[in-house]
């Protein structure tokens, strides 16, 4: 049944990201960078299980010897599911669906601005699945810590050149 949230969730943390780049003549590996991540719950669909909210997030990464950094701005909808294996584990796996808000590319000479670029319009879809351990628990907050993995990819790209992030998220959720 639909309600709206009894329980709420508020979720903030480090994506540390790479990208894959592949096609037409291009076959490129970004090494590590960081960003953040957001997420907070709208709607709870299942009794502390299940929730709807809005995400947040900045996927970065750089190109080797040439110091070309990219830096990318994500904002949409996602479904988050949290399943306790027991009292001290979640299991938590989430599906998110994102639009690149901003984003660039920077070398020493130029900023390319990438949202209006065609490898990069369209949706980016996000899944993910992760561990979250309770750090503390007082009458009606929980606090976690957390961590999953991700990947992302835009099945609506139409250009000869996709890119593949891949995440490493670490953060904390309160559960309220």
């Amino acid at each position: 049944m639909l309600s709206y949230s009894q329980n709420q969730i508020i979720e903030t943390g480090l994506n540390i990201t790479s990208f894959s780049s592949k096609g037409d003549n291009v076959d490129l590996n970004y090494s590590t960078d960081s960003g953040i991540h957001f997420f907070a719950s709208v709607i709870e669909v299942l009794n502390d299980n299940l929730w709807v909210g809005l995400v947040f997030d900045e996927f970065n990464s750089k190109l080797g010897l040439e110091q070309i950094n990219y830096k990318t701005n994500y904002l949409g909808l996602i479904l988050k599911y949290s399943n306790a294996l027991n009292s001290s584990l979640n299991l938590t796996t989430d599906l998110s669906a994102q639009k690149m808000i901003s984003g660039s590319l920077q070398s020493s000479d130029k900023i390319i601005e990438l949202s209006k670029n065609e490898y990069f319009k369209g949706l980016l879809i996000t899944p993910s699945l992760g561990f979250e351990f309770p750090i503390t628990q007082l009458r009606f907050i929980t606090t976690y810590l957390g961590y999953k993995f991700s990947f992302s990819l835009n099945p609506l790209n139409n250009s000869d050149i996709s890119t593949i992030y891949y995440t490493h998220r670490i953060g904390l959720i309160i559960k309220y």
